[in-house]
């Protein structure tokens, strides 16, 4: 490790944001959500990133607006994960020295074209990062469980993520296969979103939708029901409604 500067492992997600330090521990562990401050010029400048500005989707103030700077795993909007990274960077920096061109290795989906890698390391860069080199995420979540990617026998890893589904077999550290779709969990949450609506005729907003899924998920081993509060749609008023865990299934 370089004395002048600090060293990160980053993993931008659609969903979360993980930062760690060189020896593995995690410095933070955020929704990869950030909110800004809309300019009458366009400009968008960052004022919370992470669980602070998840808490406020769906009723930011005027002149504001939580926005996902990352989609599918990959970079859409550049000037907005640029002020991502930046405001990521400070909050786990904090001596002076680590702010010197940090370096970082960051994962990135196995299935990202040449112009989405590049993407990617200019907002790092651009964000504060001094060098940023690319790792498939793949590799980096079979790490992640204990798994030797330079062993001379073959893994398969299946990573299901927020905006991609990706699933890789690798042997010496190189990949052999790998084959990616951008349906993953934020799909999942938009068609439970859907199906309370038609069927049910309940609206509810993302991080409801979201809790749902997540709940869901833990419960998939039991037949209790799940109760989900909404917005009725012919009425307009708050309502309960009670989810059968098979009936979820099928959304």
């Amino acid at each position: 490790m370089s004395f002048l500067s600090a060293e990160f492992g980053i993993d931008l997600g659609t969903a979360n944001t993980v930062v760690c330090r060189r020896d593995g521990v995690v410095l933070i562990n955020e929704p990869s959500v950030m909110l800004v401050s809309l300019g009458a010029d366009g400009s968008r400048k960052p004022i919370l990133v992470g669980h602070q500005a998840r808490e406020l989707t769906g009723r930011t103030p005027v002149g504001m607006a939580t926005m996902r700077p990352i989609r599918d795993g990959v970079v859409t909007d550049l000037q907005s994960t640029k002020g991502f990274v930046a405001a990521v960077i400070r909050q786990v920096t904090h001596r002076p020295w680590e702010r010197f061109r940090p370096r970082a290795i960051c994962g990135v989906p196995a299935g990202a074209t040449a112009l989405e890698r590049q993407a990617l390391v200019e907002a790092l860069e651009e964000g504060g990062i001094g060098h940023a080199d690319l790792l498939p995420e793949p590799i980096a979540g079979a790490v992640g469980c204990g798994i030797d990617p330079l062993e001379p026998r073959a893994h398969m890893v299946v990573d299901v993520g927020g905006g991609t589904a990706e699933v890789t077999a690798f042997c010496f550290g190189g990949i052999l296969s790998s084959s990616s779709c951008r349906i993953a969990g934020d799909e999942m949450t938009a068609a439970l979103n859907q199906y309370l609506r038609q069927e049910h005729h309940l609206i509810v907003g993302e991080l409801t939708a979201e809790d749902v899924k997540i709940r869901l998920r833990a419960a998939h081993d039991t037949t209790e029901p799940i109760v989900v509060e909404g917005r009725d749609v012919f009425s307009g008023k708050p309502r309960m409604q009670t989810l059968d865990p098979d009936e979820a299934a099928l959304a």
